[in-house]
């Protein structure tokens, strides 16, 4: 899930956390994704409030390897293979 705010620490952590637990309540899977040091996280954010307004280069990094590693489990959960 991927979310945004205006500004630092204005809240995306916990709505995309809400959103997490919800999905869980119902038996979905969540992937996560893995930033541009290589360790996990719960998924792309960014903060577009800043100047420049907008999203950054690196922010659309981190968006684009996440949709990778999505397509990708997601072929390999409908090929029957294990991730």
């Amino acid at each position: 899930m991927f979310c945004t705010a205006g500004s630092n620490s204005n809240g995306q952590e916990m709505a995309r956390l809400a959103a997490i637990a919800a999905f869980l309540d119902m038996r979905f899977i969540v992937i996560g994704g893995v930033n541009d040091e290589g360790f996990g996280s719960l998924g792309p954010q960014a903060v577009t409030g800043g100047s420049p307004p907008g999203g950054s280069d690196r922010d659309r990094a981190e968006a684009r390897r996440f949709g990778e590693r999505f397509a990708r489990l997601t072929w390999q959960f409908r090929a029957g293979a294990r991730p």
